[in-house]
């Protein structure tokens, strides 16, 4: 999405800051279209919320995680927070085939549907056959979060959705239309995606049963269950259901599979992100 890549790393850190919790997970290149776990951490902040702390102080709780949990790669993909992304999908008649001309394009369609003034977000974009996925987020979110690692001292790689990492990370390899819930401290999180890409995105807070169903429909074939709140209890509300296993294609030691399947719905958004430039 917001990519700083110069060079296709060995291993790569995924970070997923939520409200609540800090996922790390580092992952080396892939081994026969597997990636090999090298290292995890979690840290769990229950007396504040992780997105309002001073820049130093979420700087801080990083680098005594990446100590402790003896992380290495500095290379890092950080997620961007669904609620503070800005995401729509706009059709383009007669879509350019030059890239540059389409790019063009694209910053005077963006002005039509992004609500505040072009020069406060940062975009990017995605081709969808003959449509455009248009991402926008607050420049000011983006210069925090490369302060954060920054500070931290880590070499920040990308900035990504978190729509995009789950999507990578528990449905890259689905062709008909999913449905991905994320059930986060904060909010819980709907997208839409088909063929490994992402179609559509809401977030909502404390949404309940129907208003999920609502925003999934009815065409949806396969329904996919995250999130730090998500637990076994909610798949009887859905049909076609399951929760997520973001460790499907990654290769880790057997003696930890008790351990890391328990711990799937809060590591999905970190295992995208660090699955990013092995996968696409």
């Amino acid at each position: 999405m917001f990519d700083f890549f110069d060079k296709q790393p060995k291993e790569l850190l995924g970070i997923d800051i939520g409200s609540k919790q800090i996922k790390m997970i580092e992952l080396e290149r892939p081994v026969d279209k597997k990636s090999v776990l090298k290292n995890y951490a979690l840290v769990l902040v229950k007396d504040a919320d992780i997105r309002e702390m001073t820049i130093e102080a979420v700087a801080n709780i990083l680098r005594q995680a990446i100590a402790r949990a003896k992380i290495k790669t500095k290379d890092t993909v950080m997620s961007l927070p669904a609620f503070s992304t800005f995401l729509t999908l706009i059709k383009i008649q007669n879509m350019p085939e030059k890239e540059e001309e389409l790019e063009q394009l694209i910053q005077i369609e963006a002005k039509k549907y992004i609500p505040v003034p072009l020069e406060e977000v940062s975009l990017g974009w995605s081709r969808l056959n003959e449509e455009i996925l248009l991402i926008a987020v607050p420049k000011d979110i983006v210069e925090r979060y490369g302060q954060i690692a920054k500070e931290a001292g880590l070499e920040l790689k990308a900035l990504e959705a978190e729509m995009f990492s789950l999507t990578r990370s528990l449905a890259s390899g689905i062709k008909e239309l999913t449905a991905i819930v994320d059930f986060g401290a904060r909010s819980t999180n709907v997208s839409l995606a088909e063929n490994g890409k992402v179609r559509m995105n809401r977030t909502m807070e404390e949404p309940n049963l129907e208003q999920i169903k609502a925003i999934i429909g009815p065409v949806v074939k396969k329904i996919i269950l995250t999130g730090g709140r998500v637990d076994k209890t909610l798949i009887s509300g859905f049909n076609n259901c399951q929760i997520g296993n973001p460790w499907q294609n990654i290769i880790y030691p057997q003696k930890l599979e008790q351990i890391l399947i328990s711990l799937s719905p809060s590591f999905a958004i970190a295992i995208g992100l660090a699955l990013r430039d092995f996968n696409g």
